[in-house]
Formats: structure tokens, C-alpha cells, sequence
């Protein structure tokens, strides 16, 4: 039997609500470098923000990216599409690259919010299985920083 997506999800997931503001989300994906963010009603997924959601509907002044007052049930998408904690890391993938999404939110039978695993979960569980067959995938593995989110980091002081 291969690895399932319970394998290797973050299973502490930061979310905020629909009417929590867009402001706060950027704020709290760039602390937790996240890149993107479940909107939760009542422990159920109802939408997703990304940074791009965010870069997209932001003005880009000298002094970083100027966010609106807006609330997150105005800029996320609703389109959401969850996978199960059972789902074997193939069909997680499969499901990304064909929606062309980069994170999937994990739930349970009643729709509850259980984790999230994302294309950088699944590239680094890859990864570890080439090097180590024999191993597990480690929630995590692999965490190395692209050079976009360097910049980000270098730039998160100015939000």
C-alpha cells in the first residue's frame, strides 16, 4: 500500500474566516510563510486565499504592496476543492496539476478541516522516497526556500 495524503499533511493549519480582513491573512501568511490561507466557516472549508489573490488586488507603492479594507469572503475563491486524508499522494497530485491549484485542503467525512497539503508537501515527499525507499515522508521534509520567498522575507517588514 503507497503513502496517503495523512502522511504527509500539515496537520496545523492556520485559517480565519470569511469575514476576518484581507490584511490580517496577508499578515499572518507572511509570519507563518505561507503562501496559501483557508477561509473556515464553522471548521469547514469554504474558500481559499493566495498570495497572489492578495498581490492582485493590492496597489504596489515604494513602500511595499498597500492591502485594501476588504474582507477575505470578498477576495477568496469559493471554487474549493478537498481531498481526503485517506487519498493515496498520487491522487493529491494528480488533482493539483489538473486544477492547477497548489495546496489542497484535507477533511474528513462531515467536511471538518483536518490539514492541508500542498505541491511543495508532495515534491519534498517525492524527494525523500527517491533518497530513503524504505522511510516514510516527514510532515515538512525538505523545506528549502525559493528565491521568491527569500525576497518576501527581506520584504515582510514593510506590511
Amino acid at each position: 500500500m503507497g503513502y496517503q495524503v495523512k502522511d504527509i499533511m500539515k496537520k496545523s493549519v492556520v485559517s480565519l474566516g470569511r469575514e476576518d480582513q484581507l490584511r490580517d491573512a496577508y499578515n499572518l501568511m507572511v509570519a507563518h510563510q505561507m503562501r496559501h490561507l483557508i477561509v473556515v466557516d464553522c471548521g469547514r472549508p469554504c474558500g481559499v486565499v493566495s498570495e497572489r489573490d492578495i498581490f492582485l488586488k493590492s496597489r504596489h507603492g515604494f513602500f511595499g504592496l498597500e492591502i485594501p479594507t476588504i474582507t477575505l469572503g470578498e477576495v477568496m475563491s469559493s471554487a474549493l476543492h478537498t481531498v481526503s486524508p485517506g487519498a493515496d499522494l498520487a491522487t493529491a497530485a494528480h488533482d493539483m496539476v489538473s486544477l492547477r491549484i497548489g495546496s489542497l485542503p484535507v477533511v474528513d467525512a462531515a467536511g471538518f478541516l483536518l490539514g492541508l497539503v500542498t505541491r511543495t508537501d508532495l515534491l519534498s515527499a517525492m524527494a525523500s522516497l527517491g533518497s530513503r525507499p524504505t522511510e516514510a515522508p516527514r510532515e515538512g521534509a525538505l523545506k528549502a526556500q525559493s528565491p521568491l520567498s527569500k525576497f518576501r522575507a527581506r520584504l515582510s517588514y514593510l506590511a
